[in-house]
């Protein structure tokens, strides 16, 4: 499908309208009719785009994932604190996506960020695994970002409250103090 600019008006007028709708009331009961409506668009327009709801939510979510993996792109070789603190930024940063009603609306969803966020934690802190034997490595290195996912897990529950710069630096002192 050609992403010209009608339909890439059609799309984001779609998807604030979905998302205003998460905001008011839990996944499972918005239907089509009620994005259609809020967008002012036909179902069919809908349907042009979109299977079901449950397609808008996966390919928003696929989107969210592929902006995550650009900005961490753009964040290597810089320092570690740096980078996660970007990718909290980024889904901390509601005028994007409003990422926490997507977390709500699918749970799985926060699973996917925490592993996309631990292979970004992998490759910052891979060299610093050198003084484990090789058959360790890779525990150590599920320990560390096993335990900054909980964090992760933690921060998206209560709302993502707390700044990124203070979780991105929490998760750094940890992972440094354990793998010193």
């Amino acid at each position: 499908m050609k992403s010209d600019a009608r339909t890439r008006y059609t799309k984001r007028q779609i998807k604030e309208a979905f998302f205003q709708l998460l905001e008011k009331e839990p996944f499972p009961k918005i239907t089509v009719t009620e994005i259609c409506s809020l967008a002012e668009i036909n179902r069919s327009t809908f349907y042009k785009h979109y299977y079901d709801t449950y397609d808008l939510l996966q390919k928003s979510e696929e989107e969210l994932l592929e902006d995550l993996r650009s900005v961490t792109q753009s964040f290597k070789g810089t320092n570690t604190v740096k980078l996660i603190e970007s990718i909290l930024q980024q889904l901390q940063d509601m005028e994007h996506m409003p990422f926490y009603h997507m977390i709500k609306a699918d749970p799985g969803f926060s699973n996917q960020i925490s592993g996309c966020f631990c292979q970004e934690m992998y490759s910052c802190f891979k060299d610093k695994l050198s003084d484990y034997a090789p058959a360790n490595r890779e525990m150590v290195c599920h320990y560390v970002t096993s335990g900054s996912s909980s964090i992760l897990s933690y921060w998206f529950g209560t709302g993502m409250k707390l700044p990124a710069c203070r979780i991105a630096a929490l998760i750094n002192d940890l992972s440094e103090k354990i793998l010193s």
